[in-house]
């Protein structure tokens, strides 16, 4: 039997894929519990985050819809801004105001 635990353990493991799928079951019972939402939660936001990073935006706005979508505890402020971190990675003109903040703190200055 999948649990929220397995899916944690699964993505901790490195096979997003695999953990998103048992996560996909979980959020679709009609018992979930606050648990399965966040396994589901971190693994959507794990695949927005692998998906912007190499470029395979056809799915980011399907994974953000999921995510946008989730009744997330306000009182969980990391996942909180977490979600709002991955969903500025949605937007193709965050990207690149995000990969233009990046380049900028890896480039040595030059001094004269």
């Amino acid at each position: 039997m999948i649990s929220s635990r397995s899916v944690f353990f699964t993505r901790k493991e490195g096979k997003l894929d695999e953990a998103y799928k048992m996560a996909v079951e979980l959020i679709n019972k009609p018992d979930k519990d606050e648990w399965d939402i966040k396994a589901f939660a971190w693994c959507v936001i794990d695949l927005i985050k692998r998906d912007s990073q190499l470029g395979k935006s056809e799915n980011l706005h399907r994974y953000s819809d999921q995510l946008r979508n989730l009744d997330i505890d306000v009182l969980d402020k990391i996942l909180i801004d977490q979600r709002e971190y991955v969903l500025k990675l949605c937007n193709p003109n965050s990207q690149k105001i995000l990969k233009a903040k990046w380049s900028s703190y890896t480039k040595p200055t030059q001094r004269t």
